[in-house]
């Protein structure tokens, strides 16, 4: 029989924990649509998987986590398909994000350099364009600049978006 590590403080201070848990706000993080501008993003994800656009072809899949502003903990996605026209576009990216195939595009499907662009800060600047067939707009995502990871010597600021200091 397992114990519930709450057993063991009294009765007043679990009240107190779930008098402040019920007035606890929830706090949502969106993905989608931004303005258009430049932000400081972290890199939180990275695929390689079938496009959505182009018959049994692959796109590069990666989201970024805006770190600051208004749109603070707001995901972005970039695809970008991996087609011999794009090449240019795709070398150059990852030329920022300090990613060096040596001419064989297929290295970029290793768990090494997966984990080489993951977490990077990024500058990324986010550019519209309006839909032809139907209302809204694409919303571009260009990489202008890497900062790369975070060194682990920064000091850590409270946070209030994450409670648990992480």
């Amino acid at each position: 029989m397992s114990i519930n590590p709450f057993d063991q403080f009294g009765p007043d201070y679990i009240s107190s924990l779930n008098n402040s848990y019920r007035d606890a706000k929830i706090k949502t993080r969106s993905s989608g649509i931004v303005p258009e501008g430049k932000y400081q993003t972290i890199v939180t994800y990275i695929a390689l998987k079938p496009s959505r656009v182009y018959q049994n072809e692959l796109q590069l899949a990666m989201s970024f986590e805006i770190l600051d502003g208004e749109y603070r903990g707001t995901s972005v996605m970039k695809y970008t398909p991996i087609i011999p026209e794009n090449m240019e576009r795709l070398k150059t990216d990852l030329y920022i994000l300090g990613i060096d195939l040596e001419d064989d595009v297929t290295k970029l499907g290793d768990q090494s350099t997966i984990e080489m662009i993951l977490d990077q800060i990024v500058d990324i600047t986010v550019k519209h364009k309006a839909r032809e067939k139907s209302d809204g707009v694409y919303q571009n995502i260009f990489i202008n600049r890497s900062h790369g990871k975070p060194s682990g010597d920064f000091e850590e600021t409270e946070d209030d978006d994450n409670p648990f200091g992480e």
